[in-house]
Order: C-alpha cells, then structure tokens, then sequence
C-alpha cells in the first residue's frame, strides 16, 4: 500500500474510533445522569414513603444519599468526557484514563453505586414478598388504590419485617400507644411502591454504566483475589 493510502487508511480508523468513544461518552453520561437524578427523585420522595421495607432506616438512608451522590460526581464526570471528545480533546480522556488516581476513584464510585444497586434490590424482593404476602394485588393494582382491609394488613406485616418476632399482642400496644401506624394512607403506599419502581430502574442503570465501563469485572477480580489470598 502506497504510503499516502496507508497514511489516509490510519485516519480514517483514528476518526472512526474517536466517533466511537464519542457515542460510548454519551451513552455513559446519559446512563449517569438519568440515574443521578432518578437516585435524587427517590431520596427526595421517600420523606412521604410509608416504611414498608425498612427504607426509612438510618443505615439505608445512608447507602440512597452515597448512591446517590456517586451518580452525580459520576454524571459530572461523564459529561466533562463527553465535552472533551465533542470539541475532538478526547486526547484528555486518554490521559485520565492512564492516572492511577482516576481508576481508583471510578472504581470507589462504582463500588459505591453498586452497593446502592444491591440496596434496591433487597428492597424490591421484601417489597415484592410483602405484596404476595397480603395485598396478592400486581403493582398497578396497588397503585391505583387498596382498601381499609388491605392497607392495616399491609401496614401489619411491614410492621413485623421491621420487628422480627414481635406478637400479635405487643404490636397491637405499639399500635396503641401510637409507636407505630395503625394503617398506612393510599397515598404513603402508592408513594413507597412508585419509589421503589423508580429505585429498581435507577439502580438498572447503575448497573449497566458500571458494566459498560468494566469496573465489574476488575471489581469481581479483586474480590476473588482477596479471597483466594486468605
């Protein structure tokens, strides 16, 4: 191949792999960003949540807002990736991705975001065990409305998930004394299970940013080395 071919072959793989890293930037900015703020819409709305499955509790409280804020440095992150490779700097990008400081700190934000993802899903499968459980209504049942019947049944059993072991006759005194609801509002429970929709798909993206960007598998890795070391 004559060497102005050959020179005119390189550019066109040059541009077509910066084309590419260009469409992966977005895609990654929008996966972060969409999740960041689904993360936000969640923490924000679980103030009017009844506490179905434990979600008001300090510890997963803790684990939404780290979530949370993961997403939004990872968003930030994403977005100043996707300026870069726009304005044909992607040269920056590259040089981030070599520092060692920047792979430990994507790896410390998918960590984070990843254990929020495991948070949503606990939450998901107790929420989903509790309907089968008593309301045996679909998602778009409950949130259309139950009745006075369903919703203390409802309330009763979230109630014992947060006391395991608890009596029939102890609850029924916290319920007295006012320690606990007797029956949570339709609005509380709608709330709760339109937030935990949201939490389930927010934690979808989470989950494919992460994979997209390899942090899974390197994190898998150096879980089984850790392991195997011991």
């Amino acid at each position: 191949m004559p060497p102005k071919e050959f020179s005119g072959y390189l550019k066109q793989n040059q541009n077509s792999l910066r084309e590419q890293k260009l469409v992966s930037e977005a895609i990654g900015a929008a996966l972060n960003c969409t999740g960041a703020a689904i993360g936000w819409i969640v923490v924000l709305g679980a103030a009017f949540s009844a506490p179905l499955t434990g979600g008001g509790s300090l510890p997963l409280t803790i684990l939404s807002y780290s979530a949370a804020g993961a997403s939004t440095v990872q968003c930030g992150i994403s977005l100043k990736r996707l300026k870069n490779e726009y304005k044909e700097e992607g040269i920056k990008n590259d040089l981030m991705d070599s520092e060692e400081w920047y792979k430990d700190m994507s790896m410390a934000l998918d960590a984070i975001s990843l254990i929020g993802v495991a948070a949503a899903a606990t939450s998901t499968i107790k929420l989903v065990r509790l309907t089968q459980s008593t309301a045996k209504k679909s998602y778009s049942e409950i949130l259309k409305g139950l009745n006075r019947t369903e919703r203390k049944r409802i309330t009763e059993e979230a109630i014992r998930l947060q006391q395991p072991g608890i009596s029939n006759k102890l609850l029924k005194k916290y319920v007295k004394s006012g320690e606990f609801s007797k029956r949570y509002s339709n609005f509380s429970i709608k709330k709760t299970y339109s937030n935990q929709l949201k939490d389930a798909v927010g934690a979808s993206l989470a989950f494919t940013s992460s994979t997209i960007s390899g942090n899974i598998n390197a994190l898998a890795i150096g879980i089984w080395e850790t392991t195997h070391e011991e």
